[in-house]
């Protein structure tokens, strides 16, 4: 069983409120001399584009930098610590997210987590969960430069896990990841309904613990 780390196991909110308060923090930086949103809107649009988020927001500093014609009052180093930091601050699990990594853990063969973020933000946010104990491997973007729903990223989870694909299940909130698993040869859940996806999911379902138990139910008897 491999689950999504954004909107599914952490609530979206969480990375919203990461970006506002580090845009916040980086206006108050350079004395206000550019808004917030100014910083969150460009930072967004790197972000649509492919660009991995701790670049996209160096890279949305610097564009205002350059805007306005001040210096930094950060280096890079410095705004990606900050980055790592506000992100593990801000993340928040699901309410029912520890049940359904208990029941996961207690009952699945093997338990993955498959993010396309940053590998520094998803390790930060896992240990400031206190959550890493429940898995047996762990795959980010780092490990194979690549975004979902690639199918090099859920393949490489499967490698870690070693689990054949058609005894796996993901679990996520995005088209994406429902892509990139039934393409990878896995099944796939998707954790709320309010999408059309073009590759369709094997179940749906707006509860974390009840795509778990769906899940289980789709593993091979041990």
């Amino acid at each position: 069983m491999i689950f999504d780390l954004f909107g599914t196991l952490i609530l979206s909110e969480s990375d919203e409120r990461a970006h506002e308060a580090l845009s916040q923090r980086l206006s108050t930086l350079h004395r206000n001399v550019f808004r917030p949103e100014e910083h969150l809107s460009l930072y967004l649009k790197f972000v649509t584009r492919g660009l991995p988020s701790l670049e996209a927001t160096w890279l949305a500093l610097k564009e205002l930098l350059k805007k306005y014609g001040i210096k930094s009052a950060v280096t890079k180093e410095e705004l990606l610590r900050m980055h790592i930091e506000f992100h593990a601050m801000h993340a928040t699990l699901r309410d029912d997210g520890l049940d359904a990594l208990r029941l996961a853990r207690t009952h699945a063969r093997k338990v993955g987590l498959l993010s396309d973020g940053d590998k520094e933000i998803v390790h930060a946010i896992i240990d400031a969960l206190k959550i890493r104990h429940f898995f047996d491997a762990i795959v980010t973007f780092d490990d194979c430069m690549a975004k979902k729903p690639d199918p090099r990223l859920f393949r490489a989870c499967l490698i870690k896990l070693g689990v054949p694909a058609n005894e796996a299940v993901m679990i996520g909130d995005r088209c994406v990841d429902v892509e990139g698993a039934k393409h990878a040869g896995m099944m796939a859940v998707l954790l709320g309904g309010q999408q059309e996806c073009k590759v369709l999911p094997d179940y749906i379902t707006e509860s974390l613990l009840d795509a778990v138990r769906f899940s289980l139910n789709l593993e091979p008897t041990r």
